[in-house]
């Protein structure tokens, strides 16, 4: 090449056979060595450092540097026996395709890599993994057993919560009104709104394997909702603030951590783009905020991608890509739950069931909640 950018003049390539339907056009030059055996030595040579720095030392030009012929003929090239040609030539041959061959297997490596990691998750959860484990501890508390104390407990938290909230409402506008309550009053009212908050309480549907089509699970597994294994705190299970409520102008150098989809990388958490909002955008959008050990999982264009919050996240909120769920850690391991949803057969087959969308992919929260996961009793997971 004899015109272009210094890194450009002077790189060559041997042409290996005859061919009359090409030809060379401007800023090309043609060298024909005067015998054929020639020709992959000196294609050999041109790719030598050697080479390299003569020809940026001969090139000149004050805006375009130009390698002439006489700059090419006046080329001091080393020159050895054909036959040695010949065997340096075909070495530095067999070494390229050896290094070709080298490339192309390390190309290959994240695909299989990739399908490695897959199996291994797949295995985990059809409870290959821990196979060993289930024998050597057979009296261990199956999961279901668990499930149905946490659902117990969970109802009469929710109705004893409830029933007070309403009692002390009660208590207090008779209070506006001039009334005093007795513990008596205050007892039989207590009772009141208990029976009522009982009566409203409702709880996910538990899983029913066989109608619907769920594969048989190891000894001492269940299957459970993704809803039923959310902690019972405000907004266990919610994605970000949508709409006009957070725009991509307000995001800053400084503040409070807003997580996106680059945030959740396949199984880990990453600081990837860092976004931000100012405090007084956090005090606002708080009720979005992310806790430590939350399983995020991408649900908008790259659905399906699972992490779990450190434990030193810091404060930050969550965008409406992704969704949080806060887990019930004495039910659920938080890095089992997210490697169910991103490894489970199973679980991939109902994600990819009810993936929607015309132009970006996505699910809702309506479909995480009904997941059904594999559930294997804590000391298991």
């Amino acid at each position: 090449t004899s015109s272009g950018s210094i890194r450009v003049v002077g790189k060559a390539a041997p042409v290996h056979e005859d061919r009359p339907d090409l030809a060379f056009g401007a800023f090309l030059g043609l060298l024909r060595p005067a015998a054929p055996g020639l020709s992959g030595w000196l294609g050999a040579y041109t790719q030598t450092k050697s080479y390299r720095d003569t020809v940026s030392d001969v090139a000149r030009g004050v805006n375009i540097n130009n390698l002439k012929r006489d700059d090419l003929l006046g080329l001091d090239i080393p020159v050895p026996p054909l036959n040695e040609q010949r065997r340096i030539v075909a070495k530095i041959d067999a070494l390229q395709a050896r290094s070709r061959r080298a490339r192309e297997a390390l190309d290959a490596i994240p695909a299989l890599l990739e399908r490695f990691r897959q199996s291994v998750l797949a295995a985990a959860f059809r409870g290959d993994l821990t196979a060993d484990w289930r024998a050597a501890n057979p009296d261990v508390e199956p999961a279901s057993e668990l499930l149905k104390r946490i659902r117990a407990e969970r109802r009469t938290r929710w109705i004893a919560s409830k029933a007070e909230t309403a009692t002390q409402r009660a208590e207090a506008r008779d209070a506006k009104k001039g009334k005093v309550w007795t513990d008596e009053v205050r007892e039989k009212r207590l009772v009141k709104e208990t029976e009522k908050a009982a009566k409203k309480y409702t709880a996910p549907e538990p899983v029913d394997p066989e109608k619907e089509g769920l594969p048989e699970l190891p000894e001492g597994w269940c299957w459970a909702r993704v809803e039923e294994l959310a902690a019972l705190l405000p907004r266990s299970i919610q994605s970000g603030p949508f709409g006009s409520a957070l725009k991509h102008a307000e995001f800053s150098d400084a503040g409070m951590l807003v997580i996106g989809i680059d945030n959740v990388q396949d199984g880990e958490f990453s600081s990837g783009r860092d976004n931000r909002i100012p405090p007084i955008k956090f005090k606002e959008l708080e009720r979005f905020r992310a806790r430590p050990l939350d399983v995020l999982i991408t649900v908008m264009a790259t659905v399906g991608r699972c992490a779990v919050a450190p434990k030193n996240l810091g404060t930050a909120i969550i965008s409406k890509h992704v969704y949080r769920i806060s887990v019930e850690q004495r039910l659920v391991n938080p890095h089992a739950l997210m490697n169910a949803l991103r490894g489970c057969a199973e679980v991939l087959r109902q994600l990819g069931a009810n993936v929607r969308g015309q132009t970006r992919a996505g699910i809702n929260g309506g479909i995480l909640k009904a997941l059904a996961v594999p559930l294997p009793p804590l000391q298991e997971q």
